[in-house]
């Protein structure tokens, strides 16, 4: 049975870059994707650059302000991103393709600068619109290499060569291996189970910035801790990566 496990958010704040490096470092984590116009992205990349592990850009249009210019469905009149509220409020899909590649683009070419490399894959943040996810593709498909979207459900979806089926975290401390238990559940020997985490530890820009806080602290703990990675031992999970795909 293969797992695919992903921490997302590199970038977003020190205790976030923190949380994500123990959880590489100290656990199971292979797979990190970077938020690349996040204010604390180089002290983030820092902390994992030598580390053995498959970095991607976490394509994000709606914490803080946009890396391209002239990208006017994202913005609001402060020329700050619209939140994911925003996003989810709406009963249409006003972002355009065009806004998302120049966007997703550039976040692409900042990553090769702070990295001098392409990326490993591409996916999305908190955002789900299908503008959003087509300019995405467009532009993995440009780059030939990896991207995946957000699933609904048990739906499976291509991600390269392989049929992959993710789930986020959300299982609280009462019963921290529920997600991953519901995703082995489902699994297949044909099937790629990615499951994302939010691994980091609450400082004052996460509070600011973020609504998802306590679930960090948890995600953090239960990627590094001992029972986790025995159960994967006894069940015989390939921990892969997306260059495994």
């Amino acid at each position: 049975m293969k797992f695919l496990f992903r921490a997302d958010d590199l970038g977003l704040s020190r205790g976030t870059n923190y949380g994500i490096a123990d959880a590489a470092e100290n656990g199971i984590v292979r797979n990190i994707g970077l938020m690349m116009n996040m204010p604390d992205i180089a002290q983030g990349y820092k902390l994992v650059k030598d580390m053995d592990l498959c970095l991607g850009v976490h394509v994000n249009i709606s914490v803080g302000r946009p890396l391209a210019g002239n990208v006017p469905t994202l913005v609001n009149e402060n020329g700050d991103f619209y939140s994911s509220s925003i996003y989810r409020s709406r009963s249409e899909d006003l972002v355009e393709i065009r806004d998302v590649f120049r966007e997703a683009s550039a976040q692409v070419a900042a990553f090769g600068e702070l990295t001098g490399k392409k990326p490993a894959y591409l996916d999305v943040h908190a955002v789900s619109s299908a503008n959003f996810f087509e300019g995405v593709k467009i532009l993995g498909e440009l780059l030939g290499i990896p991207v995946s979207l957000l699933g609904k459900g048990n739906e499976t979806m291509q991600v390269a060569h392989s049929n992959v089926r993710l789930m986020i975290n959300h299982s609280p401390l009462e019963d921290p291996y529920g997600t991953f238990d519901a995703l082995r559940a489902q699994s297949d020997a044909d099937v790629v189970n990615m499951l994302v985490f939010h691994p980091g530890y609450i400082d004052q820009r996460l509070l600011e910035v973020s609504s998802l806080t306590m679930q960090r602290s948890i995600d953090a703990w239960l990627l590094c801790s001992k029972e986790f990675k025995d159960l994967l031992r006894e069940a015989g999970i390939e921990n892969v990566t997306y260059r495994d795909l």
